[in-house]
């Protein structure tokens, strides 16, 4: 049996999980319509990937311009007991796909 996959090359929406969820509903769509069952997205697509970010976190030492920067990541990470990842799971039923999504 052959499926056709989809591999994701997009940037999520940063730091804000409801609009990358959004953007992964509207993806996913627009690959479903052209007969994709298998929808992978990039590691840590939601919330973003922290690449280059330290979070103002030294050996010894924080900012609280970094605490709050964290605590913004962590506040747009997904939370597998919350609404979350019900919606994921109803873009995927909904159009009639797998997804993979790396997610924090």
């Amino acid at each position: 049996m052959k499926i056709k996959v989809c591999l994701i090359q997009e940037s999520p929406v940063f730091f804000d999980k409801e609009k990358t969820i959004e953007k992964v509903e509207c993806l996913t769509t627009k690959y479903a319509k052209q007969g994709c069952k298998l929808v992978v997205f990039p590691e840590s697509f939601i919330p973003g990937y922290p690449r280059g970010f330290s979070f103002d976190a030294k050996i010894g030492s924080r900012t609280n311009e970094g605490r709050k920067l964290y605590a913004e990541y962590y506040q747009n990470s997904i939370d597998i007991e919350s609404e979350d990842l019900k919606k994921l799971e109803n873009i995927s039923k909904l159009r009639g796909v797998y997804l993979v999504i790396g997610v924090t």
